[in-house]
């Protein structure tokens, strides 16, 4: 049997794209798909994240790895500098991203792969977007505070509305990167939304809560939600995806609360994702069809 192993690192929404790029290679190949989730053992800011979801698959063993790359694992590095070890091959073929652009060759691998890159278009698994979907559902029962949060979703026009600034603002090298969407985007993308509807409650989801109550100042009803800490990302996902329409941040974590969101509603995301837009991949591999983009910023 053929196997797929995907290279996971950092956060939910980084994953999130991994896996499902993976997820459509492995159901190609009718393989089994494994998760390398070695690297989060020294990476401590990010954590495995998937374990919440309804995913396919489940997390490779240390040895596992080991044979079938024939890279050295955390616990198995005596074992790695051994002859054995050293002079066994690789049983499954290396496929590492160049560059950040989608590349349509990954989709026509045949045979075992292991995968190590970031994958961040829709189009590595447009073709199979409805099991995605369902594998994306959050499998965790929501807390009574999110089931009762939901339930309001649910009975009103509402709209997400993500900020992201975390070390996007903190960390220069980052703020480099990535920049973080302004007061004016949003101001100028709720201008849009309320443009085409009416009676809309905008839910506010951000890790920054204190910075949205302040600069989120344009006309509308606002719900903040502040309860779900960090550990909890996947209730604030699944919120975000019981929402109509949405208002996304240059945030992954976003991006897929919309893409899990209802198709008959109006997604508004930032033209630019990056400072440096050579560090990501392009807005026009990034943003699905039909996504209305505004502004100039980060």
């Amino acid at each position: 049997m053929n196997t797929i192993l995907v290279k996971l690192s950092g956060g939910l929404g980084n994953q999130m794209f991994q896996y499902a790029a993976a997820r459509h290679l492995a159901l190609l190949n009718e393989a089994e798909l494994l998760l390398d989730v070695s690297g989060f053992a020294k990476y401590k800011l990010r954590t495995y994240a998937l374990g919440h979801l309804n995913i396919q698959a489940r997390a490779a063993t240390s040895l596992e790895i080991t044979r079938m790359t024939g890279r050295s694992s955390t616990f198995k590095k005596i074992l790695a500098k051994a002859a054995f070890w050293s002079r066994s091959p690789s049983r499954l073929e290396t496929v590492t991203q160049q560059g950040l652009q989608y590349d349509p060759s990954l989709i026509e691998r045949r045979g075992s792969v292991y995968l190590d890159g970031y994958w961040q278009s829709p189009r590595y698994f447009q073709d199979v977007s409805k099991q995605i979907k369902t594998e994306f559902q959050i499998a965790t029962p929501p807390t009574p505070a999110n089931q009762s949060m939901g339930a309001r979703i649910s009975g009103c026009n509402s709209a997400s509305l993500h900020v992201r600034r975390g070390d996007y603002v903190s960390n220069l090298n980052t703020f480099g990167v990535h920049g973080a969407c302004s007061a004016r985007y949003y101001e100028m993308a709720a201008a849009a939304l309320s443009a085409r509807e009416s009676g809309l409650v905008y839910f506010v989801f951000s890790d920054d809560i204190p910075w949205a109550r302040e600069n989120l100042t344009f006309a509308g009803e606002k719900v903040f939600i502040d309860f779900n800490d960090p550990d909890h990302h996947y209730e604030d996902l699944r919120l975000m995806s019981l929402c109509r329409h949405h208002i996304t941040a240059n945030s992954t974590f976003s991006w897929w609360g919309a893409w899990l969101g209802a198709e008959d509603g109006v997604t508004i995301t930032p033209a630019r994702w990056f400072n440096d837009e050579s560090k990501g991949p392009p807005v026009d591999d990034l943003i699905p069809e039909g996504w209305m983009r505004i502004g100039g910023d980060p």
